[in-house]
């Protein structure tokens, strides 16, 4: 038991977990590295398709972008998945505008065009302004 604790005890000195950081550390980076690009460009589309929303909303649309693309791309030829409609309704089921979620889809799919959004209903002068 002790020649255990001992070599423990090697194991857990600060040179050894220094270089287990290091090699985790640049292992996290070069991962990331590959997928950001497309993390950002998918952002700034989700951006401008759910100008209009509370900016505290935001970061679940992206959530849920993500998530979505995640399933996606499960599929080579981008169908309408088990996974994809699990998301989806998961969203739709936590209060995030339907419309909003299916603009976000179509950017995804790459189908269809975007649904049109009134965020203004003034009575019997209708005011229609699309995000």
């Amino acid at each position: 038991m002790e020649n255990r604790i001992i070599k423990y005890a090697k194991k857990m000195t600060g040179d050894i977990l220094k270089k287990r950081y290091e090699d985790t550390k640049n292992i996290s980076i070069e991962k990331k590295a590959a997928t950001l690009g497309k993390e950002v460009e998918l952002e700034e589309k989700v951006k401008v398709i759910i100008d209009g929303e509370p900016s505290f909303l935001y970061h679940y649309y992206m959530v849920f972008a993500k998530e979505y693309y995640k399933a996606l791309r499960k599929h080579t030829d981008n169908t309408m998945s088990r996974e994809t409609l699990i998301v989806e309704n998961k969203w739709r089921t936590r209060g995030l505008h339907a419309t909003y979620l299916n603009n976000i889809i179509l950017l995804l799919t790459g189908r269809g065009t975007l649904n049109k959004i009134c965020l203004f209903d003034v009575g019997r002068f209708d005011v229609e302004v699309f995000g």
